[in-house]
C-alpha cells in the first residue's frame, strides 16, 4: 500500500464551539470494548490548535479510529475513518461535557513540587464488558506543560495510576474515585528499585556435621 493519505479534522462541541484536545489515532477498527479498555502509549497522537483543528499525515490506505481527549469533555465511542492514498479525509469529532464523576484530574510534579511535563501516566481499572464480565482496562496519558493530566473515570470503579519518569523512578496513586481533582504524583527523591528475586538455593546455609 502506498503512503500519502491524510486525516484532517476538527474537535468541537454540540454547538460547534472549538475544543482544544489531544486526538489519538488507532490503526484499524476499534470496537466499543477495545475503546473502553483503552489504548497504549504507542498510538499516534497530536494536539489540536486553538480552533480545535488537527491533522495526521503520511498515512497508508486503510481504516483508522480517532479518539479525542480533553480535560472537561469526552466522547462515548471512537470515530472510524477510511483513507485512500493522495486523498485527505475530513472529519468532525463531537465531544460532550463530562460530569464531574466521569473524570479524574491530577498533577505530576518534581521533588520541589514544580510541574513536570510529558510524563507518561498509566491508569488501570476493571471495566465491564458489553458481553458480560469484566476486563482490566489500561491507558497511557501524558502530563501537559503545567504537569496536569486527566482521564475518564469509570462509574463506581476505582482507578490506579502509575507515573514513570525518564530515569526509571515511579510513583503511584491507588484506588482513586471518579470526580477526584487533586491526584498528586510527586517524583521520588531517591531511585525506585525493583525487587530482585534470588534463587532459594543461594540462601541455603550448609549444614555442619
Amino acid at each position: 500500500m502506498s503512503a500519502g493519505a491524510a486525516i484532517r479534522g476538527r474537535v468541537a462541541d454540540s454547538a460547534d464551539r472549538p475544543i482544544v484536545a489531544t486526538v489519538l489515532l488507532h490503526e484499524g477498527f476499534l470496537s466499543q470494548d477495545q475503546w473502553a479498555v483503552g489504548l497504549d502509549d504507542d498510538v499516534a497522537r497530536v494536539a489540536t490548535d486553538a480552533d480545535g483543528r488537527f491533522a495526521f499525515e503520511g498515512l497508508t490506505e486503510g481504516w483508522y479510529a480517532l479518539v479525542a481527549e480533553a480535560r472537561d469533555h469526552g466522547v462515548d465511542a471512537a470515530t472510524p475513518v477510511g483513507v485512500s492514498a493522495g486523498i485527505d479525509a475530513n472529519v468532525r469529532i463531537e465531544v460532550r461535557p463530562l460530569r464531574a464523576d466521569e473524570s479524574i484530574v491530577g498533577r505530576v510534579v518534581d521533588e520541589s513540587d514544580r510541574p513536570f511535563a510529558d510524563v507518561p501516566v498509566r491508569w488501570t481499572r476493571l471495566i465491564q464488558s458489553s458481553a458480560g464480565g469484566f476486563r482490566m482496562g489500561t491507558h497511557v496519558v501524558r502530563s501537559d506543560a503545567d504537569g496536569a493530566f486527566h482521564c475518564r473515570a469509570g462509574a463506581d470503579a476505582e482507578t490506579n495510576f502509575l507515573a514513570t519518569f525518564a530515569d526509571g523512578r515511579t510513583v503511584t496513586a491507588q484506588r482513586v474515585r471518579g470526580g477526584a481533582r487533586d491526584v498528586l504524583l510527586r517524583k521520588p527523591a531517591t531511585p525506585t528499585f525493583s525487587p530482585i528475586l534470588v534463587p532459594s538455593r543461594w540462601l541455603r546455609t550448609p549444614m555442619r556435621r
